[in-house]
């Protein structure tokens, strides 16, 4: 199976620069069958969605170092985008090509190479990256158009907001919340993994900011537990 996945991606890799200009990917997602055993929600009380998300990937990073722990993927994260919109009165009244105001923002942003030194066991490749750090620097953006010059934030609304469509929500408990899914590795011990996983878990919720709850959705390392009591009863 491995072997086939590898040639399925060999093969739409090679057939990707015929898709039209403008198509990204193809993306690929052939881990779609990995199980997770123990979810977590957060929810956050006074916080914002991006700095719940902040807080999680905090969490995150630690239950990697746990050595049983394949996998530990955020659920019902919602991507930030930075909106720019003009009114096409207003680029017809100043005479701006919206196409100007796109290409421009991309130079600005954009990462170009400027050279390479050469090692003796390597080249390293220097790129100069973009300047845009901030929604204030891109309002601070100048925009040229037959002659004059133009602040971006003075003819355009800059603002950061959430991308739509919305991608899938996390909820519990009828609050909207982040959900972290953890998978073990192949021939772990789903037993000791819940007691670590607990243990943690602990340890970390306690230095949340206060606001951010954790709750347990979903517990298997309990509902084996409770199956093989069930069967050493039934076999004594």
């Amino acid at each position: 199976m491995p072997d086939a996945w590898y040639q399925v991606r060999k093969k739409l890799k090679d057939i990707a620069h015929t898709l039209p200009e403008g198509v990204r990917g193809p993306f690929y997602n052939d881990e779609f069958g990995d199980t997770y055993g123990t979810i977590y929600a957060f929810t956050a009380d006074g916080f914002s969605h991006a700095e719940l998300k902040d807080a999680v990937d905090d969490v995150r990073q630690e239950l990697l170092r746990i050595p049983s722990v394949a996998k530990v993927d955020l659920i019902g994260v919602q991507q930030e985008k930075v909106y720019i919109e003009i009114s096409h009165r207003k680029l017809a009244t100043l005479g701006i090509d919206p196409m100007i105001i796109a290409q421009t923002v991309r130079e600005q942003n954009g990462m170009n190479p400027v050279g390479s030194i050469d090692t003796a066991s390597d080249k390293i490749y220097l790129r100069v990256s973009g300047d845009l750090k901030s929604v204030e620097a891109i309002r601070e953006i100048g925009i040229t158009a037959k002659g004059r010059q133009f602040r971006l934030g003075d003819i355009a609304r800059v603002y950061r907001d959430y991308a739509e469509p919305m991608t899938p929500k996390f909820r519990y408990m009828g609050e909207d919340a982040i959900g972290l899914a953890v998978a073990m590795t192949k021939g772990g011990d789903i037993l000791a993994l819940g007691e670590q996983l607990s243990s943690e878990i602990g340890r970390l919720s306690a230095n949340l900011p206060v606001g951010i709850d954790v709750y347990q959705v979903s517990d298997q390392p309990r509902e084996v537990k409770h199956s093989v009591h069930e069967f050493m009863t039934a076999f004594a």
